[in-house]
């Protein structure tokens, strides 16, 4: 018969065990890359820790000062991976509401943006492309240094809507513009537009 001392040993034991237990992050696109690259470092604890405070920028801010002042082993094209991650499960603030429960739509693909799309459209861009691409869309994001090639200058890219909807879609291969399937269309097209307007208003204020 076990005496009190051994059980309350036992389940000190326990207590201890369970907290020394590793972190078990989200599921989700990029987490086998944020336990690879962020874990050499310091212990996955971090994560949750911070998500009451890091939004989008915050966790951008955050990956680019462990690259540049600790030395953290992360390579270039895979600073968007883990911020969209981090941003996404472990964000101080969720996406945009209107880009993530609008029901899909087809309605912003030929007609003229309207105001509605253009705003959608905008909050999409900040909360998955300012990163890297910047507020005026000129690639100049927080992360923008880190990144080899560097990101697109949006403003000049010839196509209109439809060829950023493409990219979107597809990601380019050799970059760090990984594919944004997990929006939905309508949001895609919102974002497109949103950012072809950017190269017009360039347009505009270059005359």
């Amino acid at each position: 018969m076990r005496t009190a001392a051994s059980v309350v040993s036992l389940l000190v034991l326990g207590t201890a065990a369970a907290s020394e237990r590793p972190v078990e992050l989200k599921d989700g696109p990029g987490k086998a890359l944020v336990v690879a690259s962020c874990s050499t470092c310091h212990s996955l604890d971090y994560i949750p820790m911070n998500s009451p405070f890091l939004d989008r920028k915050g966790w951008a801010a955050t990956v680019t000062k462990m690259m540049n002042a600790m030395g953290a082993p992360v390579a270039a094209d895979d600073v968007p991976k883990i911020v969209e991650y981090l941003a996404t499960y472990y964000g101080k603030e969720p996406a945009p509401p209107a880009v993530r429960t609008a029901p899909p739509s087809r309605a912003a693909t030929k007609s003229a943006p309207s105001a509605e799309v253009l705003a959608r459209g905008k909050a999409g861009f900040e909360a998955y492309c300012i990163s890297c691409h910047g507020p005026s869309g000129r690639g100049n994001g927080p992360v923008a240094p880190t990144l080899r090639p560097p990101p697109k200058d949006l403003t000049a890219l010839k196509g209109g809507a439809p060829r950023v909807f493409q990219i979107l879609g597809t990601g380019v291969s050799g970059t760090a513009m990984v594919s944004f399937t997990h929006l939905s269309e309508e949001d895609r097209w919102a974002i497109a537009h949103y950012v072809a307007s950017l190269r017009t208003e360039k347009d505009v204020n270059a005359k």
